[in-house]
């Protein structure tokens, strides 16, 4: 992912600021952050700059996060410091944040134990390659409705032709209801969006995302998050016309199915 697209930490703003800037991406997860917590342990008291808690399988789960808002790698003793609090109050997982890095000693020192040294730029990219993948598959289910939708739709008639042969036709029936467009308009339409998603899963950029007004041409994203705004804009406007296409048609079988009703009892009245 592209630095531009996942935002920069400033390392100008002051260490309370980077704090509450660490508090705010965990809540932007859905998970619950407070800053400047004591925490008590087996041994002592320990203040924390950041608490993170979050409910699962009935369990609440708790992550002690350290800002070190430096202008220097973080040292081993620091660390050392974040792992023997974890150690004392039994928390689950202690997270170090720091933008300049860390010294090798102090990755050695994370790496035997439940601390994991990071950054709010690397655990932002890292959150965001996985929302990125959750998105990608909510509109890929999306596509799949909406074509399942249009399939259903399309009558396909097979005959024998008088040479022997076999003729295929297809019949729209929900065409009257989309007039002036088509369903086999609409099922191309959503295929270059179904390409797009394909190509996106490979990061292979540009990817097509829908036609151009005229249909002439083929308009494509060059980022990921470009990619997620005009794909999901334009099956959400196929949504709307399939949706509305299948309101009208039904309530145009509806009253077929009344006035043959009607019709039925009137002749079966006389």
């Amino acid at each position: 992912m592209a630095a531009s697209e996942r935002g920069s930490i400033r390392l100008s703003v002051p260490w309370r600021a980077y704090q509450e800037e660490a508090a705010e991406f965990f809540r932007s997860l859905g998970l619950r952050a407070e800053t400047d917590v004591t925490v008590q342990g087996v041994r002592t008291k320990h203040d924390v700059d950041v608490v993170v808690t979050y409910e699962r399988a009935g369990m609440t789960h708790v992550w002690l996060v350290e800002c070190k808002h430096l202008s220097r790698p973080v040292t081993k003793d620091r660390v050392l410091a974040l792992r023997a609090i974890v150690d004392d109050t039994g928390a689950d997982r202690g997270i170090m944040l720091a933008e300049r890095g860390y010294q090798s000693g102090a990755r050695e020192a994370a790496q035997s134990a439940n601390v994991h040294v990071t950054s709010i730029e690397d655990l932002r990219a890292a959150a965001w390659d996985e929302l990125y993948v959750v998105e990608l598959d909510r509109l890929a289910s999306r596509v799949e409705e909406v074509s399942e939708a249009l399939r259903l739709q399309l009558r396909t008639t097979r005959t024998r032709t008088a040479s022997g042969g076999r003729s295929v036709t297809s019949r729209d029936e929900l065409a009257p209801a989309l007039r002036p467009t088509s369903t086999f308009e609409l099922v191309g339409r959503l295929s270059l969006p179904e390409r797009g998603i394909a190509d996106a899963r490979r990061d292979r950029f540009p990817v097509s995302v829908k036609f151009t007004e005229d249909g002439k041409r083929v308009v494509r994203a060059a980022t990921r998050a470009e990619f997620l705004s005009g794909a999901g804009s334009e099956v959400g406007d196929i949504e709307g016309v399939v949706l509305g296409g299948l309101r009208r048609l039904l309530a145009r079988r509806l009253h077929a199915l009344i006035v043959q009703r009607t019709s039925e009892d009137v002749t079966s009245g006389g």
